[in-house]
């Protein structure tokens, strides 16, 4: 079974060779199509990559200044209120463990 563009091709006067050209252009012109395309795209991919690392580093930045700041807490904390932030610190010591011992899925003995 031929398709539409065989059979065109097969009642055409044009001698193979031109049929064979104009075929090989029409290919050439359809590649271009598809590397400027590609083109595009690795253009987009690369300028969105730069995009995602410039707010990758700003909320790095960012965290490390909370970081910087609760720390500062912290210490001003234990300096005026030393029972206090130690009483803290141990309650927040259990709620991490028994989120911890919450997950696993292991029986105890």
């Amino acid at each position: 079974m031929a398709t539409p563009e065989l059979e065109r091709i097969r009642q055409s006067d044009r001698p193979i060779s031109e049929t064979a050209a104009v075929m090989g252009d029409k290919a050439m012109a359809a590649a271009d199509r598809v590397g400027q395309r590609i083109n595009q795209t690795m253009e987009q991919a690369g300028s969105a990559m730069s995009t995602v690392q410039e707010k990758g580093s700003e909320v790095a930045g960012r965290a490390g200044d909370v970081i910087g700041n609760f720390r500062q807490a912290i210490e001003k904390s234990a300096r005026s209120q030393p029972t206090t932030t130690v009483l803290m610190a141990v309650a927040a010591g259990f709620m991490l463990g028994a989120m911890w011992n919450s997950g696993s899925s292991y029986p105890r003995d």
